[in-house]
């Protein structure tokens, strides 16, 4: 896999731009095709898969659309389709698959040339989560996943050579956490989730986080507004090790015994002052 180049890198995932371009022989060498950002954006947190973390509804079929845009110049769009397919007390596993496509665009003050690339990527596997309590008020969870995916990297310029680029990777997952209750009995009652977060996508990228819910229980409806921060290192976000800081905030919203779905806002601040900005929507139906 191409790993470093010469002048703008530019990050495929959440797309971010550097130093200038210097002339090179092929788009290459200005745009970075690093199919390890773009698996990044395959591998989403507990959360973010499924809406609110409850056995209560039973086995859910969800669907989830992401788009991502960088301040340099870039975006990125996923689709995600799974289902829960077993059910314990305390256990529910489930397979998923999507398909993404990220662009990115660069252009060098040196050399006047403009490069813009491609990556669209496929990915399908499995999850698993564990429940203390099998209605995720309160106590510990544990999630995994492992999905296997592949990807096409496309670059061309102006007066460059095109070139591609096709890769093969496992992307995998590890979260857990702790659900405290900090009120109860309120009309809006307040619950806190310290989580520790390990995801792989050629890189390794650790770290933790708070999520702060609370809830309001209507005749049908049952809504969950939340908000969460995150601190997260490792190189799988860019070739070298770097930090990323992450703010998140959006809502689940249950109606019925059926149907649920849910929404986010997410902004992310991470090395050389680069910022991306995630809108995300999921749909869920019990079955």
């Amino acid at each position: 896999m191409v790993r470093s180049f010469a002048g703008v890198y530019v990050v495929l995932a959440g797309v971010s731009a550097a130093a200038p371009v210097m002339a090179g022989d092929s788009p290459a060498d200005a745009v970075g095709l690093d199919n390890g950002q773009a698996a990044a954006l395959f591998v989403p947190r507990a959360h973010d898969r499924r809406g609110t973390l409850t056995l209560e509804d039973g086995r859910n079929a969800w669907t989830r659309v992401v788009a991502q845009r960088n301040d340099a110049d870039g975006d990125s769009t996923l689709l995600q389709i799974g289902s829960d397919v077993v059910q314990s007390s305390h256990v529910l596993l489930g397979v998923m698959v999507g398909s993404g496509r990220i662009d990115a665009r660069a252009a060098s003050p040196v050399s006047g040339h403009r490069t813009k690339a491609r990556v669209r990527g496929t990915a399908v596997g499995v999850y698993g989560t564990w429940f203390q309590q099998a209605d995720g008020a309160a106590g510990a969870y544990l999630d995994a996943s492992l999905q296997a995916a592949q990807f096409r990297s496309h670059a061309y310029g102006t007066g460059l050579k095109e070139a591609a680029h096709d890769s093969r990777m496992w992307l995998a997952a590890l979260e857990g956490g702790y659900t405290f209750a900090l009120r109860s009995g309120a009309r809006w009652p307040l619950q806190l989730q310290p989580q520790v977060l390990l995801r792989h996508a050629d890189g390794v990228e650790g770290g933790m986080g708070l999520r702060l819910s609370t809830w309001h229980e209507g005749q049908r409806s049952l809504l969950r507004p939340y908000a969460a921060v995150y601190w997260l290192s490792g190189d799988m976000h860019d070739s070298q090790m770097s930090a990323r800081h992450e703010l998140q905030a959006g809502a689940d919203l249950q109606w019925g015994v059926r149907w649920g779905a849910w929404a986010g806002l997410n902004g992310q601040r991470r090395g050389h002052g680069q910022r991306d900005l995630t809108v995300q929507m999921g749909v869920r139906m019990a079955w």
